[in-house]
């Protein structure tokens, strides 16, 4: 009976993948190491800007009645900055965090058309103090249409109270199952993939991955990570390798795009003088991950 109750989680997310079929997989556990190679300044001063970055995220769908579902998942996101332009050992350093929660459902309407509605809590900060302006509200709204037997369409948009003002993203998808070994699903502006099957347990393709974010520091200054107009972008291959049924072990190279992480005061204006506000060369980076993934056959 116990080992019954183990299956429940593993069934219900199983179920998910085959009513829903909107991508072909489902991560119910995500873990991912980025590594950004050191990348010059642009006034050519001899300094570099490095960064890593960490992130896990959880996701749980739970079955209801008529192929609804609730929505739950958690993410975490650090990124670690050092600037050898700065004189101090603590100056050189700086570390973002965020916390997310994401709650919601999916209402499927008929057999052609559904919606997906999320609400998103975050922390985003330094976490140096804890305060309650670290805190940011959004969510997101989608609506997906099956064109085709192996074609889902998507509109929708995306609200977040950035620490910088109100942020609207209109998005735009697609899930598009093209051959049995080629799919190409996403939402822009924000991910993108083109996935190819190479072999029964190993795929491989391209990715686009933009991100606009904020997180504030202690006293009330933030950071934003990406060009004001169009975000932070990857661009990057991958390979993904089943090495166990549903565990997988992805690797990604690629190169960055307006990374940018600039200093503004609580009053939003910029803080020209700070080392981190002096951009830098867009470069080269690596990513290993490891996932707990369900595929759609």
């Amino acid at each position: 009976m116990q080992a019954l109750f183990s299956l429940i989680p593993v069934l219900i997310l199983v179920h998910f993948c085959f009513l829903v079929q909107c991508q072909p997989y489902v991560d119910v556990v995500n873990t991912q190491f980025i590594q950004y190679m050191a990348a010059d300044y642009r006034d050519e001063t001899g300094a570099q800007l490095t960064c890593f970055q960490t992130t896990s995220e959880l996701f749980a769908p739970i079955a209801l009645r008529n192929k609804n579902f609730l929505l739950a998942g958690f993410a975490s996101n650090h990124v670690h900055l050092k600037s050898d332009y700065l004189p101090t050992e603590r100056d050189k350093k700086l570390t973002l965090r965020s916390f997310t929660l994401r709650i919601g459902g999916i209402k499927q309407w008929n057999s052609q058309w559904s919606t997906s509605v999320v609400m998103i809590p975050r922390i985003s900060s330094d976490l140096r103090k804890w305060e309650k302006n670290d805190y940011q509200l959004g969510g997101a709204i989608l609506v997906t249409k099956q064109q085709e037997e192996n074609l889902w369409l998507k509109v929708g948009l995306y609200y977040n109270r950035e620490h910088f003002g109100n942020y609207f993203m209109p998005l735009v998808g697609v899930d598009w199952r093209t051959s049995d070994r080629l799919n190409i699903f996403g939402v822009l502006p924000s991910s993108m993939k083109v996935e190819y099957q190479l072999a029964d347990q190993i795929y491989t393709g391209l990715a686009w991955r933009n991100v606009t974010t904020s997180y504030r520091l202690q006293g009330g200054d933030y950071v934003r990570e990406g060009d004001p107009s169009w975000g932070h972008i990857r661009l990057s291959a991958f390979l993904s390798w089943y090495a166990l049924e549903d565990i997988v072990i992805n690797l990604d190279a690629g190169h960055s795009v307006s990374r940018r992480y600039r200093l503004h005061s609580k009053q939003h204006d910029l803080l020209p003088n700070h080392e981190f506000n002096r951009d830098s060369k867009n470069g080269i980076f690596i990513s290993l991950g490891l996932a707990y993934r369900l595929r759609r056959e």
